[in-house]
């Protein structure tokens, strides 16, 4: 691992604890998703789910983040970098200490096809957490302001006893992690999970085509993360711009997860599907 690499997975994993709340898609965000795939997947599906777990599935999803600090070799599974000129990860080369990409083909492999139900009781936590953390683009962003944590924005002092926070500043993955997500919670006296919008898929795709679609949100105008779009301060105005689009991503993430626990776990099916994530779009 390069060292502009180790000190990044450092300052990420400091990032994710030391700020208040601060897991990706924090913690509501993560059980919105996993209680969503639970509603969605097959009664059987459901059935073996529970079944591998001794807590219930969405209290397990951001296990993942909790884990870090004990299993460092595991930060840069949350995440893959994206450059300014990156316009695919299609056969993005993948480095050796391992990305969201290959955490969630490898975890996909062990819960399929393990005979220890230990590790496929790991594998599935992996997978409810890892699906969540590839929907918020920000967790395919530049490695070189660290996924958005260097993109520091000020956050006014209406904005912040309105969003109960202490901070003065915070950063561009903060506010895409839970920011949003708070503030939508705030305004319609609601938790995330009851915003969230059940709908049929109409194609899985794969993690890559999921990545892409990451990428492409970056680079949005109105996002405000490519270079010459970027901001200083935050605004409500931001906040509730943005709102409909974390909802979907949210929703898609909980609706993918269940596809994929269905075609993972369910042992007969149609012809193998593969969840090779190299493979072409």
């Amino acid at each position: 691992m390069s060292i502009t690499r180790l000190i990044g997975v450092i300052f990420f994993t400091y990032a994710l604890f030391s700020a208040s709340s601060a897991h990706a898609w924090w913690q509501s965000g993560h059980e919105a998703i996993c209680e969503l795939a639970l509603r969605s997947v097959k009664p059987e599906v459901r059935t073996r789910i529970e079944s591998l777990l001794d807590e219930p599935f969405p209290s397990t999803c951001g296990w993942a983040d909790e884990v870090r600090p004990d299993r460092p070799e595991t930060s840069p599974w949350h995440y893959i970098n994206s450059t300014p000129t990156l316009a695919s990860f299609n056969h993005h080369p993948r480095p050796a200490s391992g990305d969201i990409l290959t955490a969630i083909e490898e975890q996909s492999d062990l819960l399929r096809h393990s005979a220890d139900p230990v590790v496929r009781a790991e594998a599935l936590r992996w997978l409810g957490h890892l699906i969540g953390d590839l929907h918020q683009p920000m967790h395919v962003a530049f490695e070189e302001d660290w996924g958005g944590n260097r993109y520091r924005l000020t956050l006014p002092p209406s904005l912040r006893e309105q969003l109960g926070e202490e901070r003065s500043q915070v950063n561009m993955h903060s506010v895409w992690d839970g920011l949003i997500i708070r503030h939508a919670e705030i305004t319609e006296s609601k938790p995330v999970v009851s915003l969230l919008r059940e709908s049929p898929l109409t194609t899985l795709g794969n993690p890559v085509i999921w990545a892409d679609e990451g990428l492409e949100l970056l680079h949005r105008p109105d996002v405000h993360y490519w270079p010459g779009t970027r901001m200083e301060t935050l605004s409500e105005d931001y906040l509730v711009t943005h709102r409909d689009l974390v909802l979907q991503r949210l929703s898609l993430a909980g609706m993918r997860l269940a596809a994929l626990l269905n075609r993972l776990m369910t042992p007969t099916h149609g012809p193998e599907i593969t969840n090779d994530v190299s493979s072409s779009h």
